[in-house]
This record gives structure tokens, sequence and C-alpha cells, in this order.
């Protein structure tokens, strides 16, 4: 939904401009259904001022769209692209009311700002079409999603390791799994939460780490001593590792 902003407050937006850079300015004007003119002049002030001239007469009334994107404007000019034939056919609409101007302006002259500002304001109600609300609802989805999920990286390379491979990795990363922690600490199943071992609890860190169980194991995988990180968030090979590891301990995970 575009911001309602008053011309004054354009015109403070370009006068402010205007006075720390010198710019270039390409207008379009629209009357009576025909272009007619298509000027360049170094300054926005020059627009600005034949605008106040135009609102002066007596019925004038001025309708003026800034753009950054010039290509836009200069299809307009040449009327000849059909995929403009909506937006020709509404700027003309227009022009039986109104006089028409299209004015292209440098990119980040403030505009972005005052953009800002008009979107506080109260906006004029208008419908949204499917296509619009589908994309919003969409965009609004997948910031939330990201919101929550700040560890979240897609190039992770979990995604390439194969199905029962991501499984064992995802369980030993979440503690969402069989072994005797989670089992008793959550669901209240077994005896206890300790490992045949004895020497702790059966966690992921365990496992990988320290159960004297699999030492000789591990020492077989891992020849020196290897960081929990680089085992569950290493590269595609520290996956394949770790889950061959857990699969060849025989435990339940």
């Amino acid at each position: 939904m575009l911001p309602v902003l008053s011309l004054n407050q354009v015109q403070a937006r370009y006068e402010e401009c205007v006075s720390t850079a010198s710019l270039h300015a390409h207008t379009v004007t629209l009357h009576n259904n025909h272009m007619i003119r298509d000027s360049y002049t170094s300054s926005c002030r020059f627009h600005w001022s034949e605008q106040r001239t135009r609102l002066t007469r007596p019925n004038a009334r001025l309708r003026s769209f800034l753009s950054d994107a010039k290509s836009v404007l200069q299809a307009v000019h040449a009327n000849k692209d059909k995929e403009l034939d909506n937006l020709f056919g509404t700027l003309y609409t227009l022009t039986e009311t109104h006089e028409t101007v299209l004015q292209w302006i440098p990119a980040h002259c403030g505009i972005d700002k005052l953009a800002k500002e008009g979107s506080k304001k109260d906006q004029q109600s208008s419908s949204t079409t499917y296509k619009e609300a589908k994309h919003i609802i969409k965009q609004y989805q997948q910031r939330k999603w990201a919101d929550q999920h700040p560890t979240y990286n897609k190039w992770d390379p979990y995604y390439e390791l194969d199905r029962s491979e991501q499984v064992l990795i995802f369980r030993l990363r979440t503690g969402h799994n069989r072994m005797n922690h989670h089992m008793y600490t959550k669901f209240k199943i077994g005896s206890t939460d300790q490992c045949p071992c004895a020497a702790g609890a059966t966690t992921a860190e365990h496992l990988l780490q320290t159960c004297p169980l699999y030492k000789v194991l591990r020492k077989r995988f891992w020849s020196q001593p290897t960081s929990m990180q680089n085992k569950l968030f290493g590269c595609l090979d520290d996956l394949r590792r770790t889950a061959t590891f857990a699969r060849e301990t025989q435990a339940t995970i």
C-alpha cells in the first residue's frame, strides 16, 4: 500500500536534496491523454518551481508520481511496450481530471526516509489481491520462522546426508533420542538414566566422548581429540564419520 504524503512534504525533501547536491531529473507530463513534454534539467528545483506555478492556476489539479526507475519512465514515454497497457490505461484515466506528472528521481535522495514517515500515517483503504496477500503472508511466515530459528544454516552439510544418517545426527544434536538419559528424565521409562558402563548418564556427549565401552572404537574413528562441535556440526565427512561410529556402537539412539 502506498504511503499518503502531502506535496509540501515531498517538496521539503527535495529542497533538502537540492541544497546538498546537484541532481539530474527527468519529467514526463501527461495531459489530455497525450505526452506533451519530455525534459531534462540539471536541478530538481526547476521542476518544483514549475509545479508550484501550475498549482497557482485557477482550478489546477496536479498529481505527481516520483520514481527512481528511469527505464519505466522511458518505456512510458516511448509508449510501445504492450506490457504497460494497464499502466497506460490508469494514467490516461487520471489525466481526464488531473494534470499528471511522472518524475524520475535519484535513488536514496531522502525519499526512503520520507516514505517511512508516510507509512506511519493513516493509509487509504484499498483491496489487496489474492496474489499480494499470498506474498505478504509468505514473507511474514519466513521472517517469523527465521526469528525462531536463529542458528539455521541452509548450507549445513547435514542436508547432504542420507536419511538414516540424518536421523542419527538429528537425535544426537537435539538430545531427543532413545538413550537412557532422555527416556528416563522425560518419560520415566526405565529404572535409571545411567549408561551400562556406570561412568555417567547416557547422553550424546557421553557416547561420543567419554564412554569407556567404546574407547577402542572411538580411537579408530578419531585418532586425535575431537570436539563435540566438530563431530556434530563439522563438515560432511565429520558428520558421516559420527553417524557411522554411532551405528557401529549398536547403542540405542
